[in-house]
This record gives C-alpha cells, sequence and structure tokens, in this order.
C-alpha cells in the first residue's frame, strides 16, 4: 500500500465562503472523506452548530427585520460571540492539524448590512478585534451569479426548502459583488473558480492546502 505523506505548508485555519450556490458545502464534504481517507488530523466545522455562537444566530433569526438589516449592536454582538466561540471550542487543541471553517468572517462582511452603512471591511476588522484568528487560508469560491442562482433553485425544488439569503437573481448579484469587492481589498482572499465539476475544484483545493 502506498504511504501517502501529508506536508503541511500552512498552520491552522482554512475557511471556504463565498455565494449560495457555489459549492461550499460540497467541497466541505469532500475535505471530510479527504481526511478520513490520508488519516489527516483536519476538522471540518460549521461556526453555527457551536456555541455561543449557535445561540445567537438562532436569536436574531426569530427576531430579525423584515430587511435583513442589522444593528449596530447585533453586529458587535455577533463579532463578541465568534470569539467566545473560538476561544471556547477551538484554541487549544493540539490534536488538530487544520481547522476548515464552512463561512466565516466574510459571510458576516457580505450579509451584515446596517442602515449606517457599516462596510463589510469594518466588519471583518472588528471580528478580528473582538478574537476571531485570522485564517492561514481564505478561499472565496466563486461563479457567475446566473449559475449558483440556478443551482439553489434546482436544490430548493429537491430538498423543498428555500435559499434565504437568495431569494432572487438580482440579490444573488449583490451577494456577489460584495464578495468580491472584498477580494480586491483583503489580500488573504484567493478566489477559486466553481463553474467546473466538483472533483476538478477539490484537486485545485487540495493543492493550495497541500
Amino acid at each position: 500500500m502506498k504511504q501517502i505523506f501529508w506536508r503541511i505548508k500552512i498552520t491552522n485555519i482554512i475557511c471556504l465562503d463565498g455565494c449560495p450556490g457555489t459549492g461550499k458545502s460540497t467541497q466541505c464534504n469532500l475535505l471530510r472523506e479527504y481526511f478520513r481517507e490520508y488519516r489527516v488530523n483536519g476538522l471540518v466545522i460549521v461556526e453555527k452548530n457551536y456555541e455561543p455562537f449557535k445561540s445567537l444566530v438562532r436569536s436574531w433569526w426569530s427576531n430579525r427585520s423584515d430587511e435583513w438589516l442589522f444593528t449596530e449592536k447585533q453586529i458587535q454582538d455577533f463579532a463578541v460571540a465568534r470569539g467566545e466561540t473560538f476561544r471556547r471550542h477551538f484554541s487549544n487543541r493540539p490534536d488538530l492539524d487544520l481547522l476548515v471553517i464552512d463561512r466565516y468572517i466574510y459571510t458576516s462582511g457580505v450579509y451584515q448590512r446596517n442602515k449606517e452603512g457599516i462596510t463589510p471591511e469594518d466588519i471583518i476588522e472588528l471580528n478580528l478585534q473582538r478574537g476571531a484568528p485570522l485564517p492561514d487560508l481564505s478561499l472565496l469560491l466563486d461563479c457567475n451569479a446566473d449559475i449558483s442562482y440556478e443551482r439553489i433553485r434546482k436544490r430548493d425544488i429537491l430538498t423543498r426548502k428555500n435559499e434565504v439569503f437568495a431569494i432572487s437573481l438580482e440579490r444573488m448579484k449583490h451577494i456577489r459583488n460584495r464578495y468580491l469587492s472584498l477580494l480586491r481589498s483583503r489580500k488573504e482572499l484567493i478566489r477559486v473558480e466553481t463553474n467546473r465539476s466538483p472533483e476538478e475544484i477539490h484537486q485545485d483545493i487540495i493543492t493550495l492546502i497541500c
């Protein structure tokens, strides 16, 4: 049997972010399979499954405004909860070589709009100040908005659920533009084109982290 040597070129934290329908969940599942197959000490997580971030997401969802706007206090609270969640669950994990996060500070920067016009960059910096570590590798999974919108429409039909953050093509285009603006301002972000097969995308991601 051929022996596999896992060679880390980066430290610990990898983030996969991007619009709905760009393949984040698929790639996270493929990474889980890869970690199991090659016995990599890696963990793939979704923040909203861990406290106190989990409770805050549920509270916001129950009391969200019709315009999906965030108050300045809510933005602050999310940043504090994110920092505390990381400290509580992931700050001391010598058993882990890699921690992969499905959506992270960039999601907050893109989605947490408010009437005062706080910028995505401001929100990201606030999260970093409140204890969220900057990823060692940040991947923006991206494709044309028409493609990602069509994917989630097909997924919604199959699952009989609705993607709450992409209720129209125009909304999807707006979300993508905010991500692309971060791509220009955040030098750590690397764009990964996802208008390809999941296997091709997976190989590119493995190349980036191995």
